[in-house]
């Protein structure tokens, strides 16, 4: 079925994906390159964004007017999460926030 256009789980989607982009390309010193990815699994869809940043992302205790705060509601509004992993030996970092979505899947 997927998530119809115009509903505010789409919005949320775009706006979450747009940000991951935009937090790559501005704040990912080490490399420009930025892999943006969408899957569904079950009930829960995940965006991530990786970019060749391998700095550490401090999720914690972020201004809610702050694009990680913003995204971490909108994780939160659909019972789900965001999460930064940094993979120190591929010199990157993924920044993933997951929605749980049972009523449009």
């Amino acid at each position: 079925m997927g998530v119809p256009p115009g509903s505010d789980l789409f919005d949320d989607v775009v706006k979450v994906g747009v940000e991951l982009m935009t937090n790559s390309v501005c704040h990912a010193q080490c490399s420009r390159d930025v892999l943006i990815s969408l899957t569904i699994e079950g009930y829960v869809l995940t965006i991530e964004a990786e970019d060749g940043d391998p700095r550490p992302l401090c999720t914690d205790d972020v201004p809610a007017w702050h694009g990680l705060g913003r995204m971490s509601a909108v994780a939160r509004a659909h019972s789900g999460d965001l999460r930064a992993v940094v993979d120190a030996e591929a010199g990157a970092k993924t920044v993933r926030v997951r929605l749980c979505v049972p009523g449009f899947l």
